[in-house]
């Protein structure tokens, strides 16, 4: 095996998305507010940030591989070339290990005693832990925006505000699909989701996104064992679900929205089983996969992927070409995984931000901050790899862009590239 796939087999995409956050406010009295033009973690010359995210739960799969890479290697080409009048100092990523618990306990040792200006990436499971003190020591946070706690006036998604949190429910998560079956009328979907806390918004919303599409949406089954439940070794209760989901016949379309073992597992099981309608799921593209895992690709043959970016195997260009360069400015190997792309994606949103803020001469505060993304202040994203995210729309929705691949042949095929506008459906 070799070195890249031997990273990947110890950290398989296995994204948990659309994770409820809830509350939990801390305080021991101390007031470590930023306000003025005197804000923690600020000085004349430098920023200092940190990372909080989960980089491995016990007896898991690493979710997000490649988050801290990622960061860095846009903080540290930033820094390189004076992208700004601050220079970036980044204390690294803290791993609250997909424990509550744990992620307070950094949230506040990032902000208490590292004294950071913000944290980002911001990429973790349970956000609950630190979503509330964040916003009330004025904190920005940013990351792939997947719970309601980066949908807050601290909190800040990459890509805008997705799943629980966001106001509408964003249809580029289905049309891509209604497009390439000619058409979702007259066409039956079953939708299945993980079981975990909240997970019934996770699965509410993409039955509407689905349902908005125009899809008949006949099973919706938010049963399947999440991540720290353990690997699922028997998928046939599910196969027989799905097989008899239509008034006893199987659906046009099958949506995975689930971690990537549970994706692999039914989709190779409902193509055993002589399933002929589309799969899809949102975590599978992962390069050089399918050439160092026939099994997998085996397994995945003829189903579609979408992703909030596009990916550098199918995509490639000076977006690609750039992070891959700054990969290897720091050192780290220059393969992009789902964790790489929103630590790099975080890292660049806050530069930008900064500039914005520097060059209309204003002083780096918290609030300064969250005002710019109360404002129509649009971040561009990277052209061909994440799409741009307007503000303030984008605080409270998604940034409405996706791509998509399909599986053919034991090789990932671009089918719909990097698009943006696929509109957003009211709750």
């Amino acid at each position: 095996m070799n070195r890249r796939m031997s990273r990947l087999s110890a950290g398989l995409v296995a994204a948990a998305v659309l994770m409820v956050a809830g509350c939990g406010n801390y305080g021991d009295g101390e007031d470590t507010k930023a306000t003025g033009g005197d804000a923690r973690g600020v000085t004349a010359d430098t920023i200092k940030v940190g990372g909080l995210s989960t980089i491995q739960p016990p007896g898991g799969q690493p979710p997000f591989p490649g988050l801290d890479d990622g960061a860095r290697a846009r903080i540290e080409r930033a820094n390189r070339d004076g992208e700004l009048d601050h220079k970036i100092e980044f204390v690294g990523v803290k791993d609250d290990a997909a424990d509550q618990a744990t992620n307070a306990k950094e949230a506040r040792d990032l902000v208490l005693n590292d004294k950071v200006f913000a944290i980002l990436p911001f990429v973790t499971q349970v956000a609950a832990g630190s979503g509330d003190f964040l916003n009330d020591e004025k904190v920005p946070f940013i990351g792939w925006g997947f719970t309601p706690s980066s949908c807050t006036k601290y909190g800040i998604g990459d890509t805008g505000c997705i799943g629980p949190g966001a106001e509408q429910v964003d249809l580029a998560l289905s049309k891509p699909l209604a497009d390439v079956l000619g058409g979702a009328e007259g066409k039956t979907a079953v939708v299945f989701a993980e079981n975990y806390a909240g997970s019934s918004d996770n699965l509410d919303n993409m039955v509407t996104a689905f349902k908005s599409a125009g899809f008949d949406v006949v099973l919706a089954d938010g049963s399947l064992p999440p991540d720290t439940a353990g690997p699922v070794t028997d998928f046939t209760p599910y196969v027989q679900e799905v097989m008899t989901a239509d008034h006893g016949n199987p659906p046009d379309l099958m949506v995975n929205n689930t971690n990537f073992g549970n994706a692999i597992g039914v989709t190779g099981a409902l193509n055993a089983a002589g399933f002929k309608g589309a799969q899809v799921n949102y975590v599978s593209y992962v390069p050089g996969l399918l050439e160092a895992a026939p099994d997998l690709a085996q397994a995945l043959e003829g189903s579609y992927i979408v992703q909030q970016g596009t990916g550098a195997q199918v995509a490639g260009g000076p977006s690609w070409d750039q992070i891959e360069s700054d990969l290897k400015a720091i050192g780290a190997d220059p393969f992009v995984q789902l964790g790489t792309i929103h630590g790099y994606a975080s890292a660049d949103m806050f530069i930008q931000a900064i500039k914005k803020l520097e060059d209309d001469g204003k002083d780096i505060t918290p609030e300064n901050f969250a005002a710019l993304f109360d404002s129509n202040w649009t971040y561009p994203g990277m052209e061909g790899a994440i799409g741009e995210a307007a503000f303030p729309l984008s605080r409270t929705n998604a940034n409405n862009c996706t791509s998509m691949v399909q599986v053919k042949d034991g090789a990932y095929v671009s089918v719909k590239e990097l698009t943006c506008g696929y509109g957003l459906e009211p709750r």
